[in-house]
């Protein structure tokens, strides 16, 4: 069996700032939120990328037998409805337990400073969940700028075997929309003087 080796990338891609300005945004709605309200959102996205990563390549297997789609795309499907229905049972759960703990005080400067941090962890977990959704998409583009040019995503998917065999696989070419140059239609010229 012949195994691709990707090389750890090197430098800062365009995604690692992306993820860098999330993270900074989680951590000033993590301040926002609170502490048990951070905490109980770290549980829900640690879920939300946990049990699609250990169920989806069983249930696109069962998904591709019933749908005619390909493996792929399968997979790619039954990893994102697994993580709706987990983040939809999860949000259920942790608004109840919210309302329950809502009547309880947490002193002030734990509350900040608890919840700028889980807010953090949080934003990493969504952007670790991002990473794998695009890392799972049978594009050349995306495994090559998420997974193989950008570190966070590197990181992410070198976690997760599954993740990793799919971005090795080799993609068929792809013609994306947004690398093309633009095609701009001719100006109509004026034959006569207007009137």
């Amino acid at each position: 069996m012949n195994l691709i080796v990707i090389t750890a990338p090197t430098s800062l891609n365009w995604y690692d700032y992306v993820v860098a300005a999330v993270v900074l945004c989680g951590l000033f709605d993590g301040r926002r939120r609170g502490l048990v309200h951070s905490l109980l959102r770290v549980a829900t996205w640690a879920l939300v990328l946990v049990v699609p990563i250990c169920l989806y390549v069983t249930a696109g297997k069962w998904f591709c037998g019933y749908s005619g789609l390909d493996r792929d795309l399968s997979n790619l499907t039954m990893f994102l409805v697994i993580a709706i229905v987990t983040y939809l049972v999860c949000f259920a759960i942790s608004d109840a337990i919210r309302y329950r703990l809502s009547k309880r005080t947490v002193p002030a400067w734990l509350d900040n400073i608890g919840g700028l941090l889980l807010g953090g962890v949080v934003t990493v977990l969504l952007m670790a969940w991002v990473s794998i959704a695009l890392s799972l998409m049978r594009s050349q583009f995306w495994h090559d700028q998420i997974a193989k040019e950008s570190r966070f995503g590197y990181r992410v998917v070198q976690r997760f075997p599954s993740v990793a065999a799919m971005v090795e696989k080799p993609q068929p070419a792809e013609d994306l929309w947004f690398l093309k140059p633009i095609q701009r239609r001719t100006e109509p010229t004026p034959d006569k003087e207007p009137r």
